[in-house]
């Protein structure tokens, strides 16, 4: 796999906000996604600018 970079490294992909949903909610949003059996993206180019060029 090859390394690409984070267009904007100083905000995460990712937030967390505690206490929205229980333990065993998670669980179940968990169990949900891994029956859908997910994939992984096949097209994540990064398209740069003319400046970045």
């Amino acid at each position: 796999m090859t390394d690409v970079p984070l267009r904007f490294p100083e905000v995460p992909l990712l937030w967390t906000v505690p206490g929205v949903y229980s333990p065993a909610e998670r669980a179940a949003f968990a169990a949900r996604i891994e029956a859908g059996e997910p994939e992984q993206a096949t097209n994540n180019t990064i398209r740069l600018t003319y400046a970045e060029r």
